[in-house]
């Protein structure tokens, strides 16, 4: 697959010229990037990538026959967008979370699974590679049974009560706040790192700044700035999270795993990424058999966690 140039799509101006740049580098050709309504700031991208085509209707780049599709929108645009391409590509990547709650991912997974579509629900800190020794090390108990593990996911792009993103305090557009932001990274490392999914046993939030401003003015600040959970993962296991896009100062992915007969860390700088290898070529290349390129299925995984863990926080 590492030596067929597909042709790609990518929806989303903002974050989606990550997936620009890491699809590049994958040896995929990106032909068309897909905005809503900044065509500045899409056409400032397309031309730093060297984007061919702009449009604001993915119908065009569905019609051009692009193989491949990547979704980096807000979550609330996620289930149009892989309705519209399931059928259509042979590949299709959406970024976390996979759509605006459980009910929509469930839809999104249906109709890839039905169409035979390969699908990648972007959670990419599962291909750092010290996470993935970290993995290797629980899963053969190299200091013993699991006994804790517990992520931690600090950033403060949203320590200030100033916001380019008017979209994440939204409950209707972004459907959470740091949970969707950073808590739904923490809960897929969690499943994947313990080889099970958790049960939700409490969670808490917290809202840094009520009001906040905003491109176009003030803006109630109605989605969680902070949270923390706790999980059950066996009899024997417990996990646990904390998340915060608003700890002024501090920018951080961090994983502790005590096992019967030790502790291990793993603390990564999430803007250099650090040892973490490309999802896209990783996807590719396996013909999207890797565990490390989790399919929609289990981005539904972790989209009922994230309900649960509102639901909890909000009682």
């Amino acid at each position: 697959m590492s030596d067929v140039k597909l042709r790609a799509a990518v929806v989303g101006s903002g974050f989606g010229t990550h997936h620009v740049e890491l699809l590049r580098s994958a040896g995929v050709s990106v032909e068309w990037l897909v905005y809503a309504h900044d065509r500045e700031r899409a056409s400032t991208a397309a031309r730093r990538w060297d984007v061919p085509r702009l449009t604001t209707d993915l119908g065009d780049a569905l019609a051009d026959g692009v193989e491949l599709l990547a979704v980096a929108s807000p979550p609330d645009t996620h289930l149009a967008a892989v309705l519209a391409a399931a059928r259509q590509v042979q590949w299709l990547a959406c970024d976390k979370p996979l759509a605006l709650n459980a009910k929509q991912a469930a839809h999104a997974s249906r109709e890839v699974l039905a169409a035979g579509t390969n699908s990648m629900a972007f959670y990419q800190w599962r291909s750092h590679r010290g996470l993935g020794a970290l993995r290797e090390r629980i899963g053969a108990e190299v200091n013993g049974p699991l006994r804790h593990l517990h992520v931690e996911f600090l950033h403060d792009f949203l320590s200030a009560p100033d916001t380019a993103w008017a979209w994440r305090h939204d409950p209707l557009r972004a459907g959470a706040g740091a949970f969707a932001d950073l808590g739904v990274h923490a809960l897929d490392l969690i499943c994947w790192l313990a080889g099970e999914c958790p049960t939700v046993l409490a969670a808490s939030s917290s809202v840094s700044w009520r009001e906040r401003r905003a491109a176009g003015g003030a803006i109630p600040g109605r989605t969680e700035d902070v949270g923390a959970a706790t999980l059950r993962l066996s009899p024997q296991a417990d996990a646990s999270l904390i998340v915060s896009r608003a700890a002024t100062g501090v920018r951080r992915l961090r994983v502790l795993a005590t096992s019967a007969l030790g502790v291990e860390e793993v603390t990564i700088d999430p803007d250099s990424g650090g040892e973490i290898d490309n999802p896209y070529a990783t996807w590719l290349q396996a013909g999207g058999e890797d565990d490390r390129t989790p399919d929609f299925e289990e981005g539904v995984r972790v989209q009922r966690l994230l309900e649960e863990i509102l639901r909890r926080a909000a009682a």
